[in-house]
């Protein structure tokens, strides 16, 4: 145990302006991490932290639109944040294995697997916070961790009939806006959780027919110079409505009829 004096001392440097002694402040409330005071400055920390990434992510987003050539992307400053550091508090919050840092921890996704591997931990718990995370993302680069995040608690099978019900409908309706391919071929990896739903299936038929998002790739074996056309939606559309029916066929259901899955069987 630590006496109120360090505790004191350790609280202040999580609050410093300088990220530096916030660092120091980090490592050293490792050992006194059982302190509930400790713990709750350490999730506030994160909470700001992240904040000051949003705030630069979203200058960097503006200036992208704005297509100024002349100004390069923002950097952190060493008067603000440093990355390294940002992962030491992420690191610091996930090893609480606190609920109420929940909504922390969302707000820190996009920055590896640290975050989303301690937020399916929490199941159920995770799924709100998660849902407001995408709802008010400001860097967009981190939505498809948010969707895989939901994707691996749904695959856990312990989410309730209501948040089960809350995602399918939150990647209906957000599986044609969303501009990030990315994204997109998550939210249709996420659909095989909902193998019993027909306007799943009926939106992963449109995306088969109708995707005209593609690439062009290299061909293995074949020159460097040589490139085919590949359709990533429609191929993971494919692959997670083969998944689907073989879900159903294991239960003895068929797909809807009309659909592509169905006819290439009969």
């Amino acid at each position: 145990m630590c006496s109120a004096e360090s505790v004191v001392d350790i609280v202040k440097m999580l609050n410093s302006n300088d990220w530096f002694v916030r660092d120091r402040g980090v490592e050293a409330a490792k050992s006194v991490s059982d302190n509930d005071q400790v713990r709750i400055e350490l999730i506030k920390l994160l909470e700001r932290e992240n904040k000051q990434f949003e705030d630069i992510a979203e200058r960097n987003n503006k200036r992208k639109e704005m297509k100024d050539s002349s100004t390069e992307q923002e950097t952190f400053s060493p008067n603000a944040i440093n990355g390294e550091y940002y992962y030491n508090v992420i690191k610091a919050v996930v090893a609480l294995k606190d609920p109420r840092a929940i909504k922390s921890l969302a707000g820190s996704l996009g920055t590896g697997n640290t975050a989303r591997k301690a937020l399916t931990s929490f199941g159920d718990l995770a799924i709100e916070p998660l849902m407001d995370a995408f709802a008010n993302n400001k860097r967009r680069h981190s939505e498809p961790d948010i969707v895989e995040t939901l994707n691996k608690i749904l695959d856990q099978g312990v989410v309730s009939a209501i948040h089960k019900n809350k995602i399918k409908n939150l990647l209906l309706n957000q599986v044609n806006k969303t501009p990030s391919r990315r994204t997109k071929q998550k939210i249709i990896a996420a659909f095989v959780n909902f193998s019993d739903d027909n306007q799943v299936v009926t939106i992963l038929e449109s995306l088969i027919a109708s995707d005209t998002y593609y690439e062009m790739r290299r061909v293995k074996g074949r020159p460097k110079t040589e490139r085919v056309k590949v359709f990533p939606i429609k191929e993971e559309a494919e692959k997670a409505l083969g998944r689907i029916r073989a879900k159903r066929k294991e239960k003895h259901q068929e797909l809807p009829s009309g659909t592509t899955q169905q006819s290439k069987t009969q």
